[in-house]
């Protein structure tokens, strides 16, 4: 029976060849992210236009892996430079950048992404739809029957009740050119502060990266920093390994690891399966998500009240720098021919209405008209710049940073003990009275900014009405007009200006680093001056009594909020990590030179009742045959530690050709890139335990005494003849159009599946709809031959 064609749903030719390892199809969009040999990051829709094209600025790197959230909200990409960076897949703009050069690992070796739910019960409840759903239908079920079996519980919807919704939206920030600048487009700003997931209360997301020295790091919602955790050390029996693939499922916090032993001096490997138990998932509960999604929230606003401070510092020295350089420059002459200085010189003009000679020719000759407005125009937009930063910003940023911390003082306070989330009553106090001398000295600032711009107000009128006395001839009538417009100048503002804010500002201070700075404040020091003691500097200071020397800065506060943070959050990451277990490693393969291919955890019906169940695909070669193993490990999970219930393996011998590639498609195929004679089949093979189709793969247990491939060498493989292949075939490429696949991506999202496949010039790929009628075809065509014994044992 002839192979059923699926339909092209896209096709198109590169410019640039890419790695065929770093092909990422989008799990809920029909986006296509490609990592190109000379490492451009490149994401295409279906219809070959280009979404946007990334490259780390200034280098030339390579990338390592890549890995699409759940969501499809984030892309994460690793680069050779030791930096993972998550680019937006709507602005393509870096969201996070990870470091881990301090990992000692300088090659990513895996990057996982999953969703778990926090209420595990209530994700299990009623029928599973962990598989056959999507994600976010699955965490509705679950939230509705959890909500029609919680008590009330009033305390809980407290700490649960949204607000930061109802606060208005941050403003962006002026973008500064760098890879990191994040904040400043509205799409950035929104999908980082303002997006509205109805799951979030219900589920975390894991993030988790393995290194080629067996180092894992988890991270939760995208930044929350877990901390590493280093293979070797949980596992003696693996002092050599590196992960290569990860497996979970949203309705159990144990994921699941494939584990690589081989080094460069041993071509022979070993590959293991190795589950992790991320109990502190189980043990927080529902609280889980509240904790983590705040504190994630915290350290973005820090991010950006941090960047708002490097704006207002970048303001103020822009402002001041093209007056400064005329001040100093009349200073120069003034002191070397007349022994005073440019505010003498000002007063006694303002004052005596009597110029210098020398003051008279730098206005006239030097500053002139057009000096006056580059000054003008500095200073004002600097002042404007100032103003606007601190009311439509920094201020903005510290209401949500007191409502977030304020939310998690109370959820401290309310919890009898605190060794669960290793949250702290008395830390976050410190942490509000910080972000209360921030607010503070914003407010101080902005209304100092608005004093002195007023001032500067004054002077530039009357400094442009000089420039004209001073340029006109006494004689004529210009000289009348001039002495008219001297009616409207304030002079009280002015001459406070030029004693006061021309060449000493009082907000200057607050925006020098406080190496320079004359401060009070030591950043390394535990605890801040006492709030009694700065309230009484900065009632002094707005009097005029005091100078701002003696207050703190906004990189000194800034710096110690950022210290107190780090510490609250090191010691929640302390508690999770106390949650972390590796499992018992299960050996898979050791000889054949086995290669992982594609890993999935499924939660389905087996013999003894209904259980989590890891797929991994592996490829061997024997003797030049390509045979396909799958691996089924049945795991049995009690209180977020789980145990090995049974491993079984299925193997598919090919007669001659040679497999290209597998994946997992849904919870019920594998499709597998099978070349032979030229011509390449897609082939959709049912792999699941309990299925009825009779293309199914058939497993035989290994005991557990017995190594796998002991196992393997003793049973018989399924000899996968020619008609078995045609029967399976969902599409055939005979080579007409040139066109040799080597690679495959598959997208297995409900009523989208699709996949796409790579030519072997690495230059061309095309995108298959798998729901386009092969797959019912191809089961019709397995009830045709149900009576036929298409795969002999």
């Amino acid at each position: 029976m002839p192979a059923v064609s699926l339909h092209v749903l896209a096709e198109k030719s590169l410019h640039q060849q890419i790695n065929p390892e770093l092909l990422a199809y989008c799990p809920t969009m029909d986006l296509l992210a490609m990592g190109a040999k000379d490492g451009h990051l490149n994401l295409f829709r279906l219809g070959g236009q280009r979404v946007f094209s990334y490259v780390p600025k200034g280098y030339s790197l390579a990338i390592q892996k890549l890995k699409w959230k759940p969501n499809g909200q984030l892309l994460a990409v690793a680069w050779s430079d030791q930096i993972t960076r998550l680019i937006s897949s709507d602005s393509g703009k870096v969201v996070h950048q990870l470091d881990f050069s301090a990992e000692g690992g300088s090659h990513v070796t895996c990057i996982g992404w999953g969703t778990n739910l926090t209420d595990l019960k209530a994700g299990m409840g009623g029928e599973t739809k962990t598989n056959r759903h999507p994600l976010e239908e699955v965490l509705g079920e679950a939230a509705k029957r959890h909500m029609r079996d919680l008590e009330s519980d009033l305390p809980r919807e407290l700490a649960l009740l949204d607000i930061e919704s109802s606060l208005p939206k941050l403003s962006i920030l002026p973008s500064a050119g760098k890879d990191e600048d994040i904040f400043s487009s509205r799409p950035s700003v929104d999908a980082i502060f303002h997006v509205n997931d109805p799951t979030a209360e219900k589920s975390v997301d894991v993030m988790l990266l393995g290194f080629d020295n067996g180092t894992i790091h988890i991270r939760l919602y995208d930044s929350f920093d877990l901390g590493s955790f280093e293979m070797k050390k949980a596992l003696p029996s693996l002092q050599i390994c590196r992960p290569v693939l990860h497996a979970s499922n949203s309705c159990t916090s144990t994921h699941a690891l494939l584990v690589d032993t081989a080094t460069a001096s041993n071509s022979s490997q070993g590959l293991y399966i190795v589950p992790l138990d991320l109990k502190f998932i189980s043990g927080m509960g529902q609280y889980l998500s509240f904790i983590a999604s705040k504190s994630t929230q915290l350290q973005n606003l820090l991010r950006y009240i941090d960047q708002v401070r490097v704006q207002l510092q970048l303001e103020w020295k822009s402002s001041q720098d093209l007056p400064s350089r005329f001040v100093r420059n009349i200073n120069e002459t003034l002191a070397e021919k007349s022994q005073t200085n440019i505010i003498q010189a000002m007063y006694h003009l303002a004052v005596t209405g009597n110029c210098y000679p020398e003051m008279k020719e730098w206005l006239v000759e030097i500053l002139t008209e057009r000096g006056h407005k580059r000054w003008e125009k500095a200073t004002t937009s600097g002042y404007e710049n100032i103003r606007k930063l601190i009311h439509q910003c920094l201020l903005p940023a510290l209401e949500r940073c007191n409502l977030l911390v304020s939310r998690l003082r109370g959820f401290s306070r309310y919890q009898p003990s605190n060794a669960l989330f290793g949250l702290s009553t008395s830390e976050l106090d410190g942490v509000l009275d910080t972000v209360h001398c921030l607010t503070l000295v914003a407010h101080t600032v902005l209304r100092q900014a608005g004093i002195e711009l007023q001032q500067f107000s004054a002077f530039s009128t009357w400094l442009r009405h000089e420039i004209d006395v001073q340029a006109s001839d006494p004689s004529i009538s210009s000289a009348d007009d001039a002495v008219e417009k001297d009616t409207i100048i304030d002079y009280a503002r002015l001459l406070e200006y030029i004693q006061g804010a021309m060449t000493v500002s009082r907000i200057g201070g607050f925006f020098q680093p406080h190496t320079s700075h004359n401060s009070q404040i030591d950043v390394s020091k535990k605890e801040m001056l006492p709030n009694a003691v700065i309230a009484e500097r900065f009632s002094e200071y707005n009097k005029g009594i005091g100078t701002e020397k003696g207050l703190p800065t906004f990189e000194e506060i800034t710096g110690k909020l950022g210290q107190q943070f780090q510490h609250v959050f090191k010691r929640i990451s302390a508690t999770g990590q106390r949650g972390v277990v590796f499992g018992r490693p299960i050996l898979l393969a050791s000889k054949y030179q086995p290669t992982g291919l594609d890993m999935r955890m499924n939660y389905e019906k087996t013999d003894s009742g209904e259980a989590f169940v890891v797929y991994v695909a592996i490829e061997v070669k024997i003797t030049g045959h390509s045979m396909l193993q799958v691996y089924r490990v049945t795991l049995d999970i009690e209180g977020g530690v789980s145990s090995t219930r049974a491993v079984e393996v299925s193997t598919i011998k090919f007669a001659a050709g040679s497999i290209k590639d597998a994946g997992f498609v849904d919870d019920e195929f594998i499709m597998v890139l099978f070349n032979n004679e030229d011509i390449s089949h897609l082939l959709m093979i049912p792999y699941k335990g309990q299925t009825t189709h009779p293309f199914r793969l058939r497993y035989r247990t290994v005991p557990q005494e017995t190594k796998a491939e002991e196992c393997l060498a003793s049973m018989d493989s399924i000899d996968f003849t020619r008609e078995a292949i045609t029967n399976c075939s969902s599409h055939t490429f005979d080579g007409t159009d040139k066109f040799s696949p080597v690679r495959i991506e598959i997208n297995g999202r409900k009523g989208r599946r699709a996949v796409c496949v790579l030519d072997r010039d690495l230059l061309r790929y095309k995108v298959f709809d798998l729901d386009s009628g092969g797959v019912d075809e191809l089961e019709a065509a397995g009830s045709e031959y149900e009576n036929e014994d298409m795969m002999s044992e």
